[in-house]
């Protein structure tokens, strides 16, 4: 595909009224094969990359892991792990997973990989999808990658008694996180690891995040108990922006479920 060395501005963008129809491609033809779709999804992603998310290293380089940590649970019944993964080209940065997975050799098992704040904070089922279902399950950290600036802009405000009604929910990640960092940190200062790791992309938050998931998919692949055929790419919110944004670049996930992702994920901007 030869991309498009223009892309209009958001004033020069026609409007156009009711949903947009994937299956027409940007000269107004019909799609009819699957050569065609091919060509369309290439030019889709480029959209989104310009518009949306920036653009994402390809070339990741060799992905190292470290299992720290290993023990059973569930009464012997799945294998806990804590692993470092440590990856990037410039400079290496280390990533934390919890890889938890059935305690059955000689059997290869389906892997559901999330992002989230705390890798230790048991998801509901997780039992139940292990022991009962058979599948494996991968979280990472995401602020590893790039730092919240959201939150960091949130606990600021907190910290200084101009944030002090909102969601109990929001309230109580305020009060976890106020207790975790430290009261001289410069909250105005938002690091990101992976811009460090891989210098010269215009990517943001969302997409640095997902990277995270094909971080995680080049050392499962490296495992001969995992099916790399029936990888699940999930989040929660924002994460599932990030879950989304990396399915969409990352090929090898045969299955991507946002979880109330709203707009900007599989929540239509328009309707």
């Amino acid at each position: 595909m030869n991309t498009p060395q223009y892309w209009p501005t958001w004033e020069e963008l026609p409007a156009i009224k009711g949903m947009p129809d994937v299956t027409i491609d940007k000269d107004g033809k019909p799609i009819s094969n699957l050569e065609q779709w091919e060509t369309q999804r290439a030019y889709l992603k480029e959209m989104f990359a310009h518009y949306m998310y920036g653009h994402i290293p390809q070339e990741r380089g060799k992905v190292t892991a470290n299992v720290v940590e290993k023990c059973l649970k569930f009464h012997e019944k799945a294998v806990n792990e804590h692993i470092i993964l440590t990856f990037g080209d410039a400079k290496k940065i280390p990533l934390h997973v919890r890889f938890i997975y059935p305690n059955q050799p000689q059997k290869r098992f389906p892997v559901i990989i999330r992002s989230c704040d705390n890798i230790w904070e048991e998801i509901p089922l997780e039992e139940k999808a292990l022991t009962e279902y058979g599948f494996a399950l991968a979280a990472f950290n995401r602020c590893d990658l790039c730092a919240d600036r959201t939150m960091r802009e949130m606990l600021a405000k907190y910290r200084r008694g101009e944030l002090t009604d909102g969601a109990p929910s929001t309230m109580e990640a305020l009060k976890k996180m106020d207790a975790l960092t430290p009261a001289d940190e410069d909250l105005d200062h938002t690091s990101s690891a992976v811009t460090e790791a891989y210098p010269g992309y215009d990517w943001g938050q969302t997409a640095q995040w997902g990277f995270g998931y094909s971080l995680v998919t080049d050392y499962l692949e490296t495992l001969p108990f995992i099916d790399s055929q029936k990888i699940c790419f999930t989040g929660h919110s924002r994460l599932g922006k990030a879950a989304l944004c990396a399915g969409i670049y990352d090929d090898r996930a045969a299955v991507v479920t946002p979880n109330g992702s709203g707009c900007g994920g599989v929540g239509s901007f328009r309707f």
